[in-house]
């Protein structure tokens, strides 16, 4: 059913932004995406904490258990950007830049929204310090790593404390719930058997176990094809032990002739 030119003219004259301004969808969005991003957070924190105790198993070296866990922690930084616009569009309550990313700017639940704001800044750390993995040293990405618990910490009290959701049982009730488990994984990663299949353990690449290469014997070389480049094998532990002993047992002839 086609409508009137009149009913057309009405509708395309219509604002959309007036409307979005005049309803309360940026601030469904605002609270939809930040309650996800949390939950984001907590997985990613969980999955870590999985991954580096005995919960996957003795020894969990599957490359796309590392990939989730990339994953959902890019996936939290986009909806933390998704939170940040719908706020910034909302209307209901104003937020500029320096209320969304200096702490005790805003007007609105100043130190709830500080929360937030570190959590993010601790974020983004951890993400962009994955990124580099390959290009800072180990230490500073671990030490940063470690920054996660800070940083579900100061997200779960952003949202217990800056949400207008802070009533509503069940969220409150999974947040209990995911705090109980991330401190007995926690505890069970430093103080329990879990220690033992920690991190520690694994290069700093992830899951692509570095293997040292095989001691090379210099004096074994061959021209592979027609390029000039030397190729030079392994010689083997046996063969060595063979060599030795040859070389020992002609030196025993020479001396008795």
């Amino acid at each position: 059913m086609s409508l009137s030119p009149i009913a057309s003219h009405f509708l395309g004259a219509i604002d959309t932004s007036v409307v979005l301004a005049s309803t309360k969808v940026w601030w469904y969005v605002s609270r939809a995406s930040g309650i996800v991003a949390w939950a984001l957070a907590a997985m990613a924190v969980l999955w870590g904490l999985a991954l580096s105790t005995r919960a996957l198993g003795p020894k969990p070296r599957a490359p796309w258990l590392l990939d989730v866990h990339r994953f959902i922690g890019g996936l939290t930084l986009v909806f933390v950007g998704v939170h940040l616009v719908a706020l910034v569009l909302d209307s209901f309550v104003s937020f500029g830049f320096v209320e969304l990313f200096v702490p005790m700017a805003s007007s609105w639940r100043p130190g709830a929204v500080a929360w937030g704001i570190v959590a993010f800044y601790l974020l983004v750390a951890v993400e962009v310090t994955s990124l580099l993995k390959r290009r800072i040293p180990n230490g500073l990405w671990r030490w940063v790593h470690f920054s996660s618990y800070a940083l579900y910490a100061t997200a779960t009290v952003h949202l217990l404390l800056a949400g207008t959701d802070n009533d509503n049982q069940v969220l409150v009730g999974t947040a209990i719930a995911s705090i109980a488990i991330v401190v007995f994984f926690t505890v069970y990663r430093f103080a329990g058997p879990g220690r033992a299949g920690s991190v520690r353990a694994v290069p700093r690449d992830g899951w692509d176990q570095v293997v040292p290469p095989p001691r090379i014997s210099r004096r074994r070389e061959v021209v592979l094809g027609d390029t000039d480049e030397p190729y030079t094998s392994a010689a083997t532990s046996a063969e060595r032990d063979g060599e030795r002993a040859r070389g020992s047992a002609s030196g025993s002839r020479t001396s008795a002739d």
